[in-house]
């Protein structure tokens, strides 16, 4: 979406974003947090560590969180469905569904269904443009510059998905639906009195050295 109406102090009109590996890259504590989910022989330390994981808002947290949903012991199962739930990112959705039939423990089922409940709705909000009543920006992603050997539409459903995800996952954010118009868009942002910004990515294919 290009927004040039909206050019001014309360608009950035396009952001060059680079899409790297630090989209996806969680921090030094992160990384320690997901090292004792997987590695630990103390299910009360993979308990702690997924919960923990839960708030870190890093989309790097989902994938080990869905791993941990298959963990021999139910307290660290039950845990890890409730950071997915927490995490608010669209991508743990599918796993989520996908373990719900093969969990044997009650108490871990219903806590999948609470996060898929709660995955659900914030998808549908976000493509309904909701907007989320302690916004202060709205960020419009924009069309992909595709320089990858991947399809525009594969890289429009990775990209755009982790991106939304990871904002709607940050207090004070709001994501415009998918092909909003110029006009929508600022008609939202002057009436919520947000600041704006329109990203622009540019996916480069990797250099293997």
């Amino acid at each position: 979406m290009h927004l040039p109406s909206l050019r001014g102090s309360r608009w950035l009109p396009s952001l060059l974003l680079l899409v790297s590996s630090g989209l996806a890259q969680a921090s030094g504590k992160t990384d320690e947090l997901i090292r004792q989910l997987k590695e630990s022989d103390d299910f009360r330390v993979r308990t702690q560590a997924a919960l923990a994981l839960g708030v870190s808002k890093e989309a790097a947290a989902v994938s080990p969180l869905c791993g941990a949903l298959g963990d021999n012991h139910e307290a660290v199962r039950g845990a890890s469905a409730a950071a997915l739930g927490k995490l608010k990112n669209p991508e743990g959705l599918p796993c989520l569904k996908s373990h719900r039939d093969k969990e044997s423990n009650a108490t871990v089922k219903t806590q999948i269904d609470k996060s898929i409940q709660t995955l659900e709705a914030a998808a549908s909000a976000g493509d309904k443009g909701e907007i989320p009543a302690n916004a202060k920006w709205y960020i419009s992603i924009g069309k992909i510059n595709n320089k990858t050997s991947r399809t525009d539409a594969e890289l429009e459903g990775v990209i755009r998905s982790a991106m939304a995800g990871k904002l709607r996952s940050l207090d004070g954010y709001a994501v415009a639906p998918r092909g909003e118009k110029t006009d929508a868009a600022k008609k939202i942002i002057q009436a919520k009195k947000l600041k704006g910004f329109e990203f622009q990515i540019t996916a480069e294919a990797p250099v293997y050295d």
